[in-house]
């Protein structure tokens, strides 16, 4: 099975990303059907149908029906609006100037940290809850943990890939420049 609306791995051209140019990329993110405009209308929909029913039930002599639907739209938006942005993920992976940038944002929250190609590394998630773990420096970033088997198995190949090509880079700008690279070690 193919899933090319979860799942982009594409070569960037010129877009800037986090003031930086890119060369490619991985963008993980659920497909949302619902954006925040259909999400609105939904909202207005649900809100006009209970004051209909409420009004109506009012003018029948349930002087609390208004009270009671109020508290319940409420309640129930409320409730709503937090399961779909708890559906707001999105992983990318990012090779701009000879690093890989990793963001992983959740709703609000956003993890973010810069690796060099040839100290990270991607191993196989032991717990079975993700694609893998992108470990370098004792940071540990879990991707595609919302993706189902088969999807997770497909970013796992697209991950793999993605490192060799940025070690590959790393690599050729290393023996352009190897003064550079034992400056860097050095450092270590």
């Amino acid at each position: 099975m193919n899933y090319p609306e979860l799942i982009r791995s594409h070569e960037v051209e010129l877009s800037c990303i986090n003031g930086r140019f890119s060369d490619s990329a991985i963008e993980v993110r659920p497909n949302q059907s619902l954006n925040h405009g259909a999400f609105l209308r939904i909202r207005n929909v649900f809100v006009g149908v209970s004051a209909l029913v409420a009004g109506y039930s009012f003018i029948q002599g349930n002087l609390f029906a208004p009270f009671f639907a109020l508290v319940n739209i409420i309640i129930l938006m409320l409730i709503f609006e937090q399961v779909w942005k708890g559906q707001d993920y999105e992983e990318r992976l990012d090779l701009a100037n000879g690093k890989i940038l990793v963001e992983c944002r959740n709703g609000q929250s956003k993890r973010s940290a810069e690796f060099d190609p040839l100290w990270v590394r991607f191993e196989a998630d032991p717990l079975k809850k993700c694609s893998g773990l992108l470990i370098s420096n004792g940071i540990q970033f879990r991707l595609g943990g919302f993706l189902n088997p088969e999807q997770r198995k497909l970013l796992a190949k697209r991950i793999t890939h993605f490192l060799a090509h940025a070690r590959e880079l790393a690599l050729a700008q290393a023996s352009e420049h190897p003064l550079e690279l034992q400056e860097q070690a050095s450092r270590i």
